[in-house]
């Protein structure tokens, strides 16, 4: 599944589950780098902004945008994870878990051309970080079983982790 930023561009996703920012508490979290009510993405554009600004002493070259600023590489995971996420994302300790969670908002891996390796979606850009708050949470269906089943079995009825705000790693 070759994927340029071209064909994101021009082709929707096919996300199965789309849960909106507006009706998801679970969607949100406390935590450094960002405060209660901060989604994903929100965050997300907090580390960008702080860690690719070389004049800033948050500046890592760990992650960067690429010159158009619509898509991210990731050139250090280690660091990331180690280093720039734990300020950001207390919960996200691996990196495989840092993705998934970016594939869940959306993000798209580029697999062709110039920006190979990037990660893309288009309300993540640098110019317009207003965007980002456009972003929705996709969940796969076994998520959403996942989530439900895991609901019952702690008695919510009429909703779940995203009803009650509990749990769930959604941010």
């Amino acid at each position: 599944s070759n994927v340029s930023l071209a064909s994101l561009t021009s082709s929707g996703t096919g996300a199965t589950g789309i849960i909106s920012l507006a009706s998801t508490a679970s969607t949100t979290a406390t935590g450094a780098g960002g405060g209660t009510g901060r989604t994903f993405p929100e965050k997300m554009m907090d580390l960008m902004s702080q860690t690719t600004d070389p004049t800033l002493p948050t500046y890592s070259p760990s992650v960067n945008w690429l010159p158009h600023g619509k898509s991210f590489i990731i050139s250090d995971p280690d660091t990331l994870v180690n280093t720039i996420l734990p300020r950001y994302f207390p919960k996200s300790s691996k990196f495989k878990s840092f993705t998934r969670k970016l594939y869940r908002w959306g993000f798209r891996q580029i697999s062709k051309g110039p920006d190979s390796g990037s990660y893309y979606h288009e309300l993540f850009q640098r110019d317009h970080p207003e965007l980002c708050v456009k972003m929705s949470v996709h969940y796969s269906d076994k998520e959403l079983r996942t989530q439900a089943d895991n609901a019952a079995r702690r008695g919510g009825a009429g909703g779940g982790a995203a009803a009650s705000g509990g749990g769930g790693s959604g941010t």
